[in-house]
């Protein structure tokens, strides 16, 4: 074994001995770290719990302007959806203010067809009747709509004949009218709705033979009109507005006699028409525009009895509608105004005493309204407008002699007439038209003779003329009618000897006179009348001189 080594170890050396100063400012320093390091700490836990505060804080906030735009998106929804709402409605309304105003339209000029009774018919219109209808105050997005209703309301009501009703529809869409053209004075085409308005109520009360209030109303009109024209001289659709109230006023006024005003009327609408008329606005409606108020001043010629100068005036606008129909072969406006103004050249030559003429003009219209009435055997205005031509040619043959072209003539036109009754028995006017239609067909047959055949015929007349005066009382008219086709049946009577027949004739004719005249007592018509039954009486009280 190894033995223990006999030589000691060595001392470890002694620590050095320091200073006590320095050994406490080495303590110090500890300390203050110590410090430092437990400040350093509690800073950083400090700032490490404020910015997770912070962030929590963000993240509440980014929440809730999450919430906010989820709200605000909700929100726009429910705005777009509440807006797609009041545009589904307000198409709603536009689409049935847009299909009322015809739809009254339809009614009132389709009850016959229908077969339903006016009475019915008016009660289904008045359902659609804005002024009874609709009590509230329009906005101002429907308020054009509703302005456009009371305007075919009125028409409705003047197909009806309820004049009235059509007066008080009128006035409440005027009264529309002018509030919404008092929001923009300058606004031309509110302006041009207003006076629109005056010219249909102007209608309306001449229908009620209230001439003063529609002279009134269609002077508004034109005072609103030339207010538009001076302030936009360049607008043809005023100018155009200008000349159609002239034409209207001048017939109010030459229907009230006063033909100097009327002839100046027609003047200045016939300037306006003229002017509107050339160069690049020679529009055919301008054009048709200007044939009207040519024939218009022919009316007044002939009115003053200036048959050549009317003539003239005719023939003028005729040649103006015969190259519109040459132009536009498929309008039935056109044709309509040609077949008038050959009536009216064929009135003027026949009065100026060229019968020549006016036979060739009455066959024109013959001819334009078979062509017609030949495309569209279904329109009954064109086939009462053929008998009417049929009837002005009749006469004008019968004067000339050609007793069988006026038998003909006369029973075109009584056949045209019995066929539109058979689609519209209810028809008044149609009667009437049948009982002319009976009394010349009686007059053609006296005259050749045929004293049986002219006492048919105007018994069927009397017939058809007493249903309608006991129909209608107060009509004056229908009585005088009746008086007049007393006195024909008389006259046939006394013509066959037939003296206690004639006398029952003769003094229900007077009768009825008597009734007349003491309604109109300074009519000059129904003195002669009187005075012609008085004298066939007169005639029967004599002894009856014996035959040779």
């Amino acid at each position: 074994m190894t033995e223990l080594s006999e030589t000691p170890s060595p001392i470890p050396p002694a620590p050095s001995a320091r200073p006590p100063r320095q050994g406490r400012l080495v303590a110090l320093v500890v300390a203050i770290s110590v410090v430092l390091l437990a400040g350093t700490g509690y800073f950083a836990w400090t700032a490490e719990t404020g910015r997770r505060s912070a962030e929590a804080g963000l993240q509440r906030a980014e929440a809730e302007r999450q919430r906010a735009d989820a709200g605000r998106q909700q929100a726009e929804s429910e705005r777009r959806r509440a807006e797609a709402d009041r545009r589904r409605a307000e198409t709603s309304l536009d689409q049935t203010l847009a299909l009322a105003g015809p739809m009254m339209i339809d009614l009132a000029a389709g009850h016959r067809t229908l077969g339903i009774p006016p009475a019915d018919m008016a009660a289904l219109v008045k359902k659609l009747d804005p002024t009874l209808a609709d009590k509230t105050e329009p906005d101002s997005r429907t308020v054009e709509r509703r302005i456009a209703l009371h305007d075919q309301a009125a028409r409705a009501y003047q197909l009806l004949g309820d004049f009235p009703a059509a007066e008080r529809v009128v006035q409440a869409g005027l009264d529309l009218a002018r509030q919404r053209a008092a929001t923009d004075a300058g606004n031309v085409e509110w302006a041009r709705e207003v006076a629109s308005f005056d010219s249909r109520l102007g209608e309306v009360r001449r229908a009620r033979n209230d001439l003063a209030g529609a002279l009134a109303a269609y002077r508004e009109g034109q005072g609103l009109i030339e207010q538009q024209a001076k302030r936009d001289p360049k607008n043809l659709a005023v100018q155009r507005d200008l000349a159609v109230v002239q034409i209207r006023i001048g017939d109010l006024l030459m229907a009230q006699n006063d033909l100097a005003g009327a002839v100046a009327a027609f003047r200045a609408s016939r300037e306006i028409a003229a002017a509107l008329a050339t160069g690049d606005g020679a529009t055919a409606e301008r054009r048709h525009d200007l044939a009207v108020a040519t024939g218009k001043m022919g009316d007044v010629l002939a009115l003053q009895k200036d048959y050549q100068g009317a003539l003239v005036a005719y023939r003028e606008s005729l040649a103006i509608v015969e190259r519109l129909v040459a132009e536009d072969a498929t309008s039935r406006i056109w044709p309509r105004d040609l077949a008038v103004l050959h009536d009216r050249v064929g009135s003027a030559a026949q009065a100026a005493g060229d019968l020549t003429a006016a036979l060739v003009a009455y066959r024109a219209s013959v001819a334009v309204g078979e062509k017609m009435t030949a495309q569209d055997p279904g329109d009954g205005t064109w086939q009462r407008d053929l008998a009417a031509a049929h009837n002005r040619l009749g006469a004008a043959l019968h004067i000339s002699g050609d007793k069988a072209g006026a038998l003909a003539a006369y029973r075109s036109a009584l056949a045209i007439t019995e066929r539109l009754l058979v689609a519209d028995p209810g028809n008044a006017l149609l009667q009437r038209d049948l009982g002319l239609d009976d009394m010349r067909v009686g007059e053609v047959l006296q005259d050749q003779g045929d004293l049986a055949g002219a006492l048919a015929s105007y018994q069927a007349a009397l017939e058809i003329r007493q249903r309608l005066m006991a129909a209608a009382p107060g009509y004056l008219e229908l009585q005088h009618d009746v008086a007049g086709t007393r006195a024909h049946i008389a006259t046939i009577q006394i013509a066959k000897g037939d003296r206690p027949a004639a006398r029952v004739s003769l003094e229900e004719g007077q009768r009825l006179t008597a009734a007349l005249l003491t309604q109109q007592p300074d009519n000059q018509t129904l003195k002669q009348d009187a005075a012609w039954f008085a004298a066939r009486l007169k005639e029967l009280d004599e002894p009856k001189k014996p035959s040779k």
